[in-house]
């Protein structure tokens, strides 16, 4: 199975867009708005309406803990919230990705291949048929055989379809070290895939 067999069986196809129109957040992660101005209040609001469900996943992917990746997604939204009206869409949704990304590298008790108790990504919102490939427990189990920084490449390659330059600029990795990081995490992936099936 090549790079884009790994993708296709894993991911599925891209994966920033899943059930975001059609979930609302469960409210377990999002954090109170108290004491703050109307225009954060309204930034906060709308990047939870358009963007909570996805960094869940996305956080849930790299930690392997839902219950954990929903605090990760609500600190990032909030961290973000108070620059947005100085960004452009675009620049907003890297600046969430790369809080994911570190919050989920600093996570509290994650360590590699230690699995985590929460970690069953069917206790997040539905996902769209196309999307259910990349839940499984085999998925989580080879993800979790990767080194952080893999494990990181692999899925803001495969899950969220970024090229090379946005990868090294969401996970801080160098530009050129991100075909070689890369190369290396497909191989090993594929091989712990065959191992869990």
């Amino acid at each position: 199975m090549g790079e884009s067999g790994v993708a296709s069986s894993a991911f599925g196809s891209e994966g920033q867009s899943v059930t975001q129109a059609r979930s609302k957040p469960s409210g377990r992660g999002k954090r109170p708005a108290a004491g703050v101005d109307a225009a954060t209040r309204e930034a906060l609001e709308r990047l939870y309406r358009e963007h909570y469900v996805s960094l869940v996943r996305l956080a849930a992917l790299l930690t392997g803990n839902p219950s954990l990746a929903e605090e990760i997604a609500a600190d990032s939204i909030a961290a973000v919230a108070t620059t947005v009206n100085r960004s452009t869409p675009e620049a907003e949704l890297v600046s969430l990705r790369q809080q994911v990304v570190l919050r989920s590298r600093l996570a509290p008790g994650r360590r590699r291949g230690t699995p985590s108790s929460n970690g069953d990504l069917r206790a997040l919102p539905p996902s769209e048929p196309a999307q259910e490939c990349w839940q499984t427990a085999q998925v989580m189990q080879a993800l979790r055989s990767l080194s952080t920084r893999q494990r990181e490449v692999i899925v803001l390659s495969y899950y969220l379809n970024l090229t090379g330059p946005e990868i090294a600029g969401v996970s801080g990795s160098g530009v050129r070290a991100v075909p070689r990081i890369l190369a290396s995490a497909s191989a090993a992936f594929e091989a712990a895939l065959g191992e869990a099936q």
